[in-house]
């Protein structure tokens, strides 16, 4: 994140009547997306992965990452960051080919 990002993260947070503590609270929250995002590399293309912020039942978020590279096989598949570290080589095989199978069908 440039400083500029955060330079109008903290004018428009305290435009609009936040706290010191709760814009350095949401700048903290920002700069861990971030480096969570810049942490995950498409394992196929290389591309960096979108970051998704799902809200849970029970308050909090799930984070989540996808690919979003049209040219990618990996690309909608949708897991948490764990994992996408965690996938075998067979896993992540059986997604391509449910792509490659979504796409010889034109969807």
């Amino acid at each position: 994140m440039t400083t500029n990002q955060i330079s109008r993260i903290i004018r428009n947070r305290q435009a609009q009547g936040f706290s010191p503590r709760a814009i350095a609270h949401q700048l903290q929250i920002a700069l861990e997306k971030e480096q969570i995002v810049n942490q995950h590399l498409c394992h196929d293309c290389g591309l960096e992965m979108e970051m998704i912020e799902q809200p849970m039942f029970r308050g909090g978020n799930l984070t989540l990452i996808t690919c979003k590279n049209p040219n990618c096989l990996l690309e909608t598949v949708t897991l948490s960051p764990d994992q996408f570290k965690s996938s075998s080589e067979d896993q992540l095989e059986a997604y391509r080919e449910m792509n490659r199978q979504r796409r010889s069908e034109g969807r």
